[in-house]
């Protein structure tokens, strides 16, 4: 049976796979192989993004980058304060991008946009459009304005404002919507008239045998792209207000703060008992070292997957509300550990009991693991796409 043509649009590239928009990237691209042929354009900013050894090449049938430059990066964000689309459409934009998707489009059964910011490329055509949102933007700018200061506080709300019109338009132009949650739905839903749907298509974890063994070396790690403003918001609140509480209790614990592009507000908390380790080959070496793992997220959206990554392997995690949205039916205390948002003195009593009761770890880890590998799976992932798709 030939497979239909079908083009997907990607704001950078989906390798190397550093952060959760590259798991995701790479995960739709992957699961769409299997029904359609491929033809892939995305944009780029750096060294990596041209990498001759990408795996893509393999997967698609034909790839094609645009580069975009820190100075048209700059134009286009200056441009963007005089239109209507979000700031970070107009940063990721490439003209030259634009100018091919025109040439091609029609060759195409639909065009796939792996997010918002690739929604401009096709918004004004009358091709078939499809989109993953991913998640709903609008409610990361949302949350972010509480825990931002002035300046900041300014922006997202002005991001927050041209989001909603934005996740609002894509829903009524694009013709199939997929998105990570039931939160994320709902959020967009919620504020139009439903007469519109939106698949949840979450992200599948690998899965293997491996169950970590619980130690007893008092080390907590946090996961994460260390340049995502919702994880240096998580970890520096975690070091400045939840971690002197547990040194209280244990002494001798240690924190590891794991994950690329560390800023230096980051490099800052570095101390004898903090650590910043920047990106690392394979995350999982910390996970194996791990005692415990926090997510204490109080912006973002979407799926955390550095939550569901570490419970794969059976590590026993301790979230906040805003780490825990999204996570399909799961059973606070048995499969994780979730405490209120505002609530840092009980995160730092939770975590620090959970440290010291290896027995607890043990059976929160293998319910975290069965979890993820019921909820998760590639195969179970795939029939929800697919299903999406149809």
């Amino acid at each position: 049976m030939v497979k239909a043509h079908i083009l997907i649009i990607n704001s950078k590239c989906p390798y190397p796979i550093c952060d959760g928009a590259a798991i995701r990237s790479m995960q739709m691209i992957k699961m769409l192989s299997l029904m359609y042929a491929i033809d892939l354009v995305y944009i780029y900013d750096n060294k990596f993004g041209n990498c001759i050894k990408n795996p893509l090449f393999e997967i698609c049938d034909s790839v094609r980058s645009f580069k975009i430059s820190p100075f048209e990066k700059v134009f286009n964000l200056l441009l963007g304060l005089f239109q209507k689309r979000p700031l970070q459409c107009s940063y990721f934009y490439s003209s030259e991008a634009k100018k091919y998707v025109n040439m091609v489009i029609d060759s195409y059964a639909f065009v796939f946009c792996n997010n918002m910011r690739t929604a401009e490329y096709i918004i004004d055509s009358n091709c078939a459009k499809y989109i993953d949102y991913v998640d709903a933007i609008s409610m990361n700018y949302k949350k972010a304005v509480k825990y931002s200061n002035w300046f900041w506080s300014k922006i997202y709300s002005f991001e927050y404002n041209r989001c909603v019109k934005y996740e609002d338009l894509i829903l009524h132009l694009f013709s199939k919507k997929i998105i990570i949650s039931d939160v994320d739905r709902d959020f967009v839903l919620g504020r139009n008239d439903n007469r519109s749907d939106i698949f949840v298509v979450g992200n599948a974890i690998e899965q293997d045998d491996e169950l970590i063994e619980q130690n007893d070396f008092f080390n907590i790690v946090f996961l994460g792209k260390m340049s995502y403003e919702p994880n240096i918001v998580a970890v520096i609140t975690f070091v400045k207000a939840i971690f002197p509480q547990i040194l209280k209790k244990i002494p001798q614990s240690q924190f590891y703060i794991v994950g690329s592009h560390p800023t230096s507000k980051v490099k800052g908390l570095v101390s004898d008992n903090v650590h910043v380790t920047g990106y690392v080959d394979d995350v999982k070496y910390y996970l194996r070292k791990s005692t415990v793992v926090v997510a204490p997220m109080f912006t973002g959206a979407g799926v955390q997957n550095k939550i569901l990554q570490a419970m794969s392997l059976g590590c026993a995690v301790v979230t906040t509300k805003t780490g825990a949205e999204g996570l399909f039916q799961i059973e606070n205390g048995k499969d994780i550990c979730i405490v209120d948002d505002d609530n840092i003195l009980e995160f730092a009593t939770l975590t620090s009991s959970i440290i010291l009761d290896k027995e607890q770890r043990i059976n929160i880890g293998k319910s975290a693991k069965s979890y993820v590998k019921r909820n998760y799976s590639f195969n179970a992932i795939y029939e929800d796409l697919k299903i999406a798709m149809k």
